[in-house]
């Protein structure tokens, strides 16, 4: 795909600034849509959160949360048992220390987390 006219006029500088930019809208965008993560009917999002405006905390429970699901030491579905020496790739990296929630049910994965922190690193 070729590159629209102003950006191949456009000095290093500003390239630097547009992507630097670009960078921090996607960590912006996730800040605020955090809370909403893994929420599929727009119904219980509205009766979890309302209209979400900013950044907010995102709730510690939500019933039906397939987080005790997860296989905590790769893809698919587990309790999260069995897996010998592996490491913890789910439970540890991706959803930060979070393993000792597999127990119960219906807690929610970003629980914890503060209005405007974002789950990408």
């Amino acid at each position: 795909m070729a590159a629209t006219p102003s950006v191949k006029r456009a000095s290093s500088s500003v390239r630097y600034d547009r992507i630097r930019g670009a960078l921090w809208g996607i960590y912006i965008g996730d800040a605020v849509a955090m809370p909403a993560h893994w929420y599929y009917d727009v119904r219980d999002l509205r009766e979890t959160y309302g209209l979400i405006k900013g950044y907010i905390k995102p709730v510690d429970k939500k019933p039906g949360s397939i987080l005790g699901k997860s296989n905590l030491y790769g893809a698919g579905r587990s309790r999260g048992m069995g897996a010998g020496k592996n490491k913890l790739i789910v439970g540890r990296l991706i959803l930060k220390g979070k393993e000792k929630y597999w127990k119960e049910p219906d807690w929610f994965y970003h629980r914890g987390m503060s209005a405007g922190e974002n789950t990408l690193e």
